[in-house]
């Protein structure tokens, strides 16, 4: 039975480079943030991202299905840092009738700031920079994951 992996954690976590293991494997992985720099450039105001953002969410889930249907592995690469959005994705991913794995990178704050500052000074290619403030910002938002919420929760630290 194919998979639907969402990977949680923020930003520096180390979600993208595992998901990338997985894509030698032979599962398709979608990154919101590559596909927000290609179609829209890095700087807008935060409700006009947020839009942006649903949408991407929407064709990912829609191809997420129809992937899953033809018996592929897939790797959502999305952060998922609120209940209402792993919620989102337990409604719009339920349809496939595969169960959802959420892997949740989950790094002491230190070791985020250092990893940020590395990548940050050689950013990759469809990359996001964070900076520490941003960090900071997104670590209010961020509520951990807990298996009450109807996902099988895997904890990487």
């Amino acid at each position: 039975m194919p998979e639907i992996l969402l990977l949680c954690g923020l930003p520096g976590a180390g979600k993208t480079t595992w998901a990338k293991v997985r894509t030698q494997r032979g599962a398709m992985v979608f990154n919101p943030d590559q596909w927000m720099l290609r179609l829209y450039g890095a700087h807008m105001p935060r409700e006009v991202f947020d839009a942006r953002l649903a949408t991407c969410f929407d064709l990912i889930y829609e191809q997420t299905n129809r992937l899953v249907a033809l018996g592929l592995d897939v790797v959502i690469d999305g952060g998922y840092w609120t209940r209402e959005q792993r919620r989102r994705a337990r409604e719009q991913l339920a349809g496939s009738g595969v169960p959802l794995t959420l892997y949740w990178f989950d790094v002491p704050g230190d070791e985020l700031r250092r990893r940020l500052e590395r990548r940050n000074a050689a950013l990759p290619p469809d990359t996001f920079e964070i900076t520490e403030a941003m960090l900071e910002l997104f670590a209010g938002w961020f509520e951990p994951p807990t298996e009450a919420e109807g996902l099988r929760v895997v904890r990487m630290a």
